[in-house]
Order: structure tokens, then sequence, then C-alpha cells
């Protein structure tokens, strides 16, 4: 959680640099010190500092929602190639090991056209250095020849492995959810 807040979320830092800010301030006002005085401004001063930090540094979530996001844009674009190149070797899913899924994709992708994607609610867990899970919500609009869906929500939890410095999808599973048409992988997969 303090990870989160301190790396991964610029909005949260600044919620919890205000408050404690504003606690020290309550402080000051109430006991004119120079020690109190210095605290207000040492507050002042981390909150750029503190900023700075979270930009820089890169957390293993943020690695994790960005190659899904990448994942997301090779979908939208209909680019097989490179969503082949984001699976690991020993993928499967859905009774499906790579070269099939890339096939069934393809044919899918020719069949539905989706576009807006969005992915929100990232949730990750670490199992290792090397190996996480994480579960996120889609929406996205998908036509067909003969029909325009709007919103389409859904529920995806992926098993990643680093290798070298990317993280590879080694399962990628639908999690059925109570608005979404999407039970399983092999709804939009179907042959």
């Amino acid at each position: 959680m303090i990870e989160h807040i301190l790396l991964e979320s610029q909005l949260l830092l600044f919620a919890v640099w205000v408050m404690g800010q504003l606690s020290v301030i309550g402080l000051w006002s109430w006991r004119r010190t120079p020690a109190t005085h210095r605290a207000v401004w040492l507050g002042l001063v981390t909150l750029p500092l503190l900023m700075l930090l979270s930009t820089a540094v890169v957390t293993r979530g943020e690695e994790i929602s960005a190659t899904c996001r990448t994942l997301a844009r090779h979908v939208e674009r209909g680019e097989i190639a490179k969503i082949g190149d984001a699976l690991s070797g020993d993928f499967s899913a859905a009774d499906l090991n790579r070269d099939a899924l890339i096939e069934r994709v393809g044919s899918a992708i020719a069949r539905f056209k989706i576009s807006r994607l969005r992915l929100k609610c990232f949730e990750f867990a670490f199992d290792s250095d090397n190996r996480a899970t994480v579960e996120f919500a889609a929406t996205c609009q998908v036509r067909t020849t003969d029909a325009y869906f709007d919103r389409v929500p859904s529920r995806w939890r992926l098993k990643l492995k680093r290798s070298h410095e990317t993280w590879l999808i080694t399962s990628i599973e639908a999690i059925p959810t109570s608005l979404s048409p999407v039970r399983h992988l092999s709804d939009w997969l179907r042959e």
C-alpha cells in the first residue's frame, strides 16, 4: 500500500501530503516555535521531491499495466504478430497453446472490430520477483457486420513472467462478471 501511494499514484500521494501538511500547519498555528516553522517549510519542500521520486521510479505494477495497455493497443489495431510477441513460449489458456491462440485471435479480430478499449482497476499479486498475476476490468466497443455494442464490459486475469526486461503473458483467463457477455476466453475465440 505504501509503495502504491509513494510510487504509483500521484493523486493519492498529493492527498496524503495535504493531510500531513494541514496537520503541521495546525500544529504551527497552535505553537509558533522555530521547530514548527521549519516543519512547515520542510513539508512544502517534500511535495516536489516526492512527486519527482514517484515519476522517476517505475514499479513492477506499472510495468505490467503498461504491458497490458500495449497488448490492448495491438488488439485494437489488429496487430496479430505483436500480440504473439507478448505471449510466452509456454503460454496456455482455454486448452490452447500459443500458436493456436494467435490463430484464433486473428480470426476473432477479422470478425469483430474492437475499438475504444479501456483498461482499469488493476490488481496485482506477485508470486516472486519474476512471476505475477494481474486482474483488471476492460470496456470496449465491438462492431460486427450486422451489430454494434458500446461499452462492453469484461474482466480478465493474466499470469505473467519476466523475461529479461519485459513481462510475457503465460496465461489469459476471462473472469465472469454480472454485466459481461464474456464468460470464458472461448466466447471471443470461437472458430
